[in-house]
Formats: structure tokens, C-alpha cells, sequence
């Protein structure tokens, strides 16, 4: 394909439309391949969209399928979708501008901000090793079941809870009370919230399309998640009560469709962020770029270097896996390669959706669609076949 946009449709054969600059014509291919081909674990894609930027510049755009089973509404440009933990990388963009604006020190305790946090062991938890997930608080447990939207029922849920380990000194992946710990700092600190600040101070000047805590016209333009209970994360949630999803997640309502009003309206920062693969690509633009993108700088390369370095690696005790995270994202490992590049980094979420970028090769990556894929990993061959076919073009 070259430059330019291309359209659906014909009745038996998914296409995509967007702009693919033509050095990556096979890219495009990968992608509409993953609409009409069962992939190696038995699924394919029903609705997404995927943006690739190189040296700050958009080389492909693109997106295609519907959102709905009945495949009569088609994807647009401006649909939206539920990218699950990719929502935790938004977050820890805004927590790191904080810090620079001198609003939050990432390096200063916890306790500094939100003095009720500092109990039971957690006087010395700085916000770096929330970011980190090494500050040993997996957990919610004295979260009353379902009540995650019980704004005092989780912190004071935080507030009860020990560390799991001397904080500082191991790495487990904080899935769920990442968001309400970093939402809690930000409240007390400006009087607002997380959402509040993304939407103002990334969102607007950047032009994209991501948020938690939906407005009625973004929520108008959101496609459904289709839940797949074979998720290894979902039915562990569901009905594992010996997994540490089900202890993790115990403040989410067991039922959630992932669809709900207060999962589209309400603020999540762990989990419930929403948006494209444009908005996702741009903002790791900026990470890859030395912290600006399109002219519009939200960190300054000191502060993107210094969030880039490994924090910790080792066993997760979360996932039981080998994992290596920096101070707000996943580097790159054996499950979450983003590449094969060892600085590269960013997130996956469990629905199958990706951002990451490669600093080494100036490189952003982003794919996100509404069709969750089955399995253990959020890596799934519908992205990684793409990745792969990325990198034989650079």
C-alpha cells in the first residue's frame, strides 16, 4: 500500500483503513491478516487498530474489523477500546510530569502526601517503588468484595495493609492497587484527580483519544470488550480462589463485564484506561524521543532517562515469572519481549493490547482490539507477528 487511506470492505475479506507509508506494506498485510486468518491459538482479531511511529513520525496508522459480533459496525477512526494494564504506563507519564513540575517528588515517602498511608510498616514507601512494584502491596485485603468504587473503602483498605516484603528489596507485580495508590497521591497533592490531570495536561495538547474516567461523547464512541473466559487472568479471577488474581482483584466485582458504567465512568488507573493505538503510539513517541513528540515535550530527557533504568528483575511474585520492571514499566523479558531490544519497555494488558517503545531504534509500537485473546500471557501471535514484521522493516 502507499501513502494514503485505504477502505473495508468486501463481504468476505476484512480490510483495513488508515495511512501506511509504503516501506511498511507487509505490516499492513499482518494486520489484516489477524481479521481473516485463525491464528496459532485459535482465535483472530474482530475489531483494533495498530500505530507504529519512527523518529517521532507516524509510518503507519491503521485500523479495521467492527464492534460487534454481528460484524455490521465497523471500527472507526476515533473508536475506542478498554486496554487494560497499558493504562498503568499513562499513569506512571502523568506521575513522572508531576514530579517534574515539582507537584510530587517520586523519590519522597508516600506517607509525605498521605500521612493515614504510613502505618503498618509503610512509613518509608516512597512513590518510586509503587512505580516499581516493589513496595510489597499486592494486596487490598481488608477491601470489602466488589467495592472498588468505594472510594474509602479501598484506602482505607491501603491504609490497613503490611507490605509483603521489606519494601524495596523484591518485585511483585502490583496489578490492581497501583491505580488507587497513585490516584490517592494525586488527590491529596492537587485537589484533583489522575483522570483529571490526563485529561488537561497530556490529553488536550497532544490530540489524543485516551482516558479513564469516560466522558459521554467518549463514551458514545467506545466499542464493547468481548470478554473470553478462558483469559487465564479472567477466569483466575474469576474462579481461582488459590491464584493471586482472585486475592489481588478481590475489590472487583466478580461479575464485571469489563463494559459496566462505572468501569467506562469511573477511574481506574490500573486497569480501565481507554483509547487507540494512536494515542498509545504517541505517547511512547514521546518516551523513545527523549520525552517530546509532535513539538510538544511532556518530560525532559533527564527525567525519561532516568525512568527508563532497570529498577529490579528477578522472580515476580505475582506472576511466578522472571520480570524486570523501571520505574513505571515493563522491560523487556522473556514473556514481554517488546522486540528483543534490552532497553526497550512499556505494557501489555490481559485483553491482548500493547504499547512500547525502543529507545535504541526511536521506535513506538501500539495495538490494541476488543476481542480478548485466551491463554496465561497478554502476548498473544496477533501482535507479536506484526512486531516482528516491524522490526525486519527498520
Amino acid at each position: 500500500m502507499s501513502e494514503g487511506a485505504k477502505d473495508l470492505h468486501s463481504h468476505d475479506t476484512i480490510r483495513a483503513s488508515g495511512t501506511c507509508a509504503s516501506k511498511y506494506e507487509r505490516v499492513l498485510a499482518a494486520f489484516e491478516k489477524n481479521f481473516n486468518t485463525v491464528s496459532v491459538e485459535g482465535y483472530r482479531d474482530l475489531g483494533a487498530s495498530l500505530c507504529v511511529m519512527v523518529e517521532g513520525e507516524t509510518v503507519v496508522d491503521l485500523w479495521g474489523g467492527h464492534i460487534d459480533r454481528q460484524r455490521s459496525e465497523p471500527w472507526k477512526e476515533d473508536t475506542m477500546v478498554c486496554v487494560f494494564s497499558v493504562t498503568k504506563a499513562v499513569a506512571s507519564i502523568c506521575m513522572h510530569m508531576l514530579h517534574e513540575r515539582g507537584v510530587i517528588d517520586v523519590d519522597a515517602p508516600i506517607a509525605h502526601y498521605w500521612p493515614e498511608f504510613g502505618g503498618q510498616g509503610k512509613s518509608g514507601i516512597t512513590v518510586r517503588q509503587v512505580l516499581s512494584h516493589q513496595a510489597g502491596l499486592m494486596f487490598s485485603d481488608a477491601a470489602g468484595d466488589g467495592k472498588l468504587w468505594c472510594h474509602r473503602e479501598m484506602t482505607g483498605a491501603l491504609e490497613a495493609k503490611s507490605p509483603e516484603w521489606i519494601p524495596g528489596t523484591d518485585g511483585g507485580y502490583h496489578s490492581f492497587t497501583f491505580g488507587p495508590i497513585l490516584q490517592e497521591i494525586v488527590q491529596r497533592s492537587t485537589g484533583k484527580t489522575l483522570g483529571h490531570f490526563l485529561r488537561h495536561e497530556v490529553v488536550a495538547p497532544l490530540g489524543i483519544e485516551f482516558g479513564f474516567g469516560l466522558s459521554d461523547e467518549e463514551n458514545d464512541r467506545c466499542s464493547p470488550f468481548f470478554v473470553n473466559e478462558m483469559n487465564g487472568t479472567i477466569s483466575a479471577f474469576r474462579h481461582d480462589t488459590r491464584s493471586s488474581v482472585y486475592r489481588c482483584w478481590k475489590a472487583l466485582p466478580r461479575d464485571e463485564s469489563f463494559n459496566s458504567k462505572n468501569w467506562r465512568k469511573l477511574e481506574f488507573a490500573s486497569l480501565n484506561g481507554h483509547g487507540n493505538a494512536r494515542a498509545i503510539a504517541k505517547l511512547f513517541a514521546c518516551l523513545a524521543g527523549d520525552g517530546e513528540v509532535s513539538g510538544v515535550r511532556l518530560l525532559s530527557p533527564a527525567r525519561v532517562r532516568n525512568l527508563s533504568s532497570q529498577h529490579w528483575q528477578g522472580m515476580d511474585r505475582f506472576s511466578e515469572s522472571h520480570a524486570r520492571y523501571n520505574a513505571g514499566f515493563q522491560l523487556s523479558n522473556e514473556v514481554y519481549p517488546f522486540g528483543g531490544h534490552p532497553g526497550s519497555f512499556g505494557f501489555y494488558g490481559i485483553g491482548g493490547s500493547v504499547g512500547f517503545c525502543d529507545p535504541a531504534s526511536h521506535l513506538a509500537f501500539a495495538y490494541c482490539g476488543n476481542n480478548c485473546i485466551s491463554g496465561a500471557s497478554a502476548a498473544s501471535s496477533l501482535s507479536s507477528t506484526i512486531i516482528d514484521t516491524v522490526y525486519r522493516l527498520l
